[in-house]
């Protein structure tokens, strides 16, 4: 997920929230599982457990964007965010 954060075409901001996300929120509660191992229950799970909604927002979206790459490059079949419950609300 680092990789593909690294990698991306974003503002330097965008990546530097992005990798605060994945190491304080995503790494610690996935672990090493490879993306073709998420489960939306795992998504559900994740995001659930996120105290503030700005953080099950911030969780959501990095997942979404690294879970579309995912698929969109062959890594997985099926992008499993597509099948978790419904994105948190924005509150706007």
């Amino acid at each position: 997920m680092g990789e593909w954060n690294r990698t991306r075409n974003v503002r330097e901001r965008t990546r530097e929230h992005a990798a605060s996300v994945i190491k304080n929120h995503i790494e610690p509660a996935l672990g090493t599982k490879q993306p073709k191992d998420i489960t939306e229950q795992d998504i559900n799970r994740l995001i659930d457990s996120r105290k503030t909604q700005w953080t099950k927002i911030a969780v959501y979206k990095t997942l979404q964007g690294f879970l579309t790459h995912a698929t969109e490059t062959g890594i997985i079949d099926h992008n499993p965010i597509d099948q978790s419950n419904d994105p948190p609300n924005q509150g706007r």
